[in-house]
């Protein structure tokens, strides 16, 4: 619920979902955000209340009950659908699970960097974890990589700077 340019954070989201043709998806939320719950049911949308253990612990609550999903994580307002687009086109393809990475080369330097895949990415070399990613349950270790060119996807809101940075400096 997090205001960027007037709005909140999933408003931003859900546009640039509906601009690449995702026009009811389902949103997860947890018992720790009531206010995007309501929000979310306000506006139609099919939610999934997560127990809120923690990211990857509700990824994995929700891998009980969904066999495939894409997650597009909260925290990214501005995802440039061109990349969105890409992805989902791969993942259309794939048949195991996608992660999403970006370059650490293009990550923006002035946001709070999130996780490193733990292995160099040839021939992108380090990158970071983004929070698009496809989910397969029915091969768990079967992974797939799908290197992101846009810096804009990898640029989430962890901390009130990078709120305040994004809100002045995102396309």
């Amino acid at each position: 619920m997090a205001v960027c340019r007037g709005q909140p954070l999933i408003h931003h989201l859900l546009g640039a979902l509906r601009a690449v043709g995702v026009i009811a998806p389902t949103v997860a939320t947890s018992p720790w955000v009531p206010e995007t719950t309501r929000l979310v049911e306000s506006m139609g949308l099919d939610v999934l209340q997560t127990p809120g253990k923690g990211y990857a612990e509700d990824i994995g609550w929700i891998t009980q009950r969904l066999p495939q999903f894409v997650c597009v994580a909260g925290d990214i307002p501005f995802p440039p659908v061109v990349e969105l687009t890409r992805f989902l086109e791969a993942a259309e393809h794939s048949r195991s699970s996608v992660v999403g990475l970006l370059p650490e080369r293009l990550r923006l330097t002035q946001l709070t960097p999130g996780p490193r895949w733990p292995h160099e990415v040839p021939p992108f070399g380090p990158c970071r974890i983004v929070g698009v990613n496809r989910v397969d349950v029915l091969d768990p270790d079967d992974k797939e990589t799908f290197v992101f060119r846009d810096p804009w996807i990898g640029a989430a809101v962890t901390t009130p700077a990078d709120l305040e940075w994004i809100a002045e400096n995102a396309p």
